[in-house]
């Protein structure tokens, strides 16, 4: 199956790039991302490469044998960050354990493919036109999928790939409704591709409203939405509803003191009130048994929602020493957590670090973690500008996709960045530099125009 639909994919996006351009063929490659399973992968000694990333290469492989298309544009400050973050893994792994070549290869490919796909895509008001058909379609059917998978308890991809699903999809049920994973392996990692796409469907939408796309594109944000509630995890419910908050900010200066003082307020509920926040969370969820674990000499109470609490007393002390390299990514293998200053009781309760920022301090050290925070907020700040002017043809979409990064941000504070939806992230991260890197670009011209003299005329008429 997995040659099968390799097959398809490149017999589409080749046929693309010579019929339509390698800029159409590069939006359908990342369209084929969010539809292709992504559990499906081959190994070739360190490197693991799946269907995304092996459509990704062929795609930016046709860019890159296209002429008509500019590549490169204005360095900035992102992909250097980028590099810098690939080069602090592969040195932490240096550091901590033998790295081969394939393995070196490995984290370039994690790291670097994606950010590269986003780098590529021209998002100027024809690439925009080019690229919205394609991948909010993408996106709207597999929204629609996963409200289908959560009502009906069937997962078609599931049936026709003979894929086990999660365990969480499979029998931790909410509200009566199934978890929905779609095409991912878990229900929150489909939920948080959900919100970062969000941005290419509400732009759908915006182009319905203006009547320069089919009517039908106004319904397409609703069903990506409701995909995010479908997979019925609270993170991406909760980061749909702040992404639209953050789109408000932005596109309305008579709601922004209204929404700044909403936000201050929550941060200090939640700051304040977090046994009232826990218990909210618990009833949410449907949690009701909870178990007692000991740490350090205490007793703590112990639920899925308490867990990411409680991870930072339990590896207080492997953080203090983690040190700017880290452990690297041998003790930290799923289910065999070997990490030191880690109480032996503890170790199998917590193998799953369910919080980005732990787990990439563990591994990569105060380094990776600086490097990796600087990169998204960077990114964000990138998409401030354009989402602040009012007529922009990007303002809408800038404001939605620093939305979508802010929240995924704030939520891998509770949940570990698995490939699953990290891929969708750093391509979100290109995106953004891709932005600004046009946007210094038409500055440099714009001041290039200025600064050419106009001939001087004796007096009027004169030819000279």
């Amino acid at each position: 199956m997995f040659y099968l639909l390799l097959a398809l994919g490149a017999c589409v996006v080749i046929a693309t790039a010579v019929r339509r351009g390698s800029q159409t063929a590069l939006a359908l490659a990342v369209t084929l991302t969010f539809v292709f399973p992504c559990w499906m992968y081959r190994d070739a000694g360190g490197v693991r490469l799946d269907l995304r990333q092996c459509l990704s290469m062929l795609a930016i492989a046709c860019c890159l044998l296209d002429p008509r298309v500019r590549l490169g544009g204005r360095l900035v400050l992102t992909d250097l960050l980028v590099v810098a973050l690939a080069v602090s893994n592969v040195a932490s792994e240096m550091a901590n354990d033998i790295v081969t070549v394939t393995m070196m290869a490995n984290i370039v490919i994690v790291w670097l493919l994606p950010y590269t796909i986003g780098r590529l895509l021209q998002l100027d008001a024809q690439g925009l036109r080019r690229a919205v058909p394609w991948i909010a379609g993408g996106v709207a059917f597999i929204a629609l999928f996963a409200v289908i998978e959560s009502i009906t308890r069937v997962n078609i991809t599931h049936l026709i790939t003979g894929h086990e699903g999660s365990l969480q999809g499979n029998t931790d049920f909410r509200w009566g409704l199934r978890r929905a994973e779609g095409t991912l392996t878990h229900p929150i990692f489909f939920g948080m591709v959900l919100v970062m796409t969000l941005p290419w469907t509400i732009e759908a939408a915006r182009r319905a409203r203006a009547r320069v796309a089919p009517d039908w594109y106004r319904w397409l944000p609703w069903i990506t939405a409701g995909g995010a509630f479908f997979t019925m995890s609270r993170g991406p419910q909760l980061a749909i509803l702040g992404t639209m908050t953050v789109v408000a900010w932005f596109r309305s200066r008579a709601w922004r003191p209204i929404l700044t003082c909403a936000a201050i307020v929550v941060v200090l509920v939640v700051t304040l009130g977090q046994s009232a926040v826990v218990n909210l969370l618990h009833a949410w969820s449907g949690e009701s048994k909870h178990e007692m674990v000991e740490i350090r000499g205490e007793l703590y109470e112990y639920s899925g929602t308490t867990h990411r609490l409680l991870q930072w007393i339990v590896f207080r002390d492997a953080i203090d020493h983690a040190g700017w390299l880290g452990f690297g990514s041998t003790p930290l293998m799923s289910g065999k957590n070997r990490l030191p200053h880690v109480e032996e009781h503890l170790r199998e309760k917590f193998s799953s670090i369910d919080n980005h920022y732990i787990e990439f301090t563990l591994r990569c050290g105060y380094l990776g973690v600086v490097l990796f925070v600087g990169l998204g907020l960077t990114a964000i700040v990138y998409l401030v500008g354009p989402a602040l002017q009012t007529t922009g043809e990007l303002s809408w979409f800038a404001a939605t996709l620093a939305g979508a990064q802010l929240l995924v941000l704030l939520n891998l504070a509770a949940v570990w960045f698995a490939t699953d939806f990290s891929f969708v992230w750093l391509f979100n991260v290109g995106i953004a530099a891709s932005i600004r890197s046009t946007i210094l670009g038409s500055r440099t011209a714009t001041t290039a125009r200025r600064a050419v003299l106009l001939p001087r005329h004796l007096c009027p008429g004169h030819p000279a």
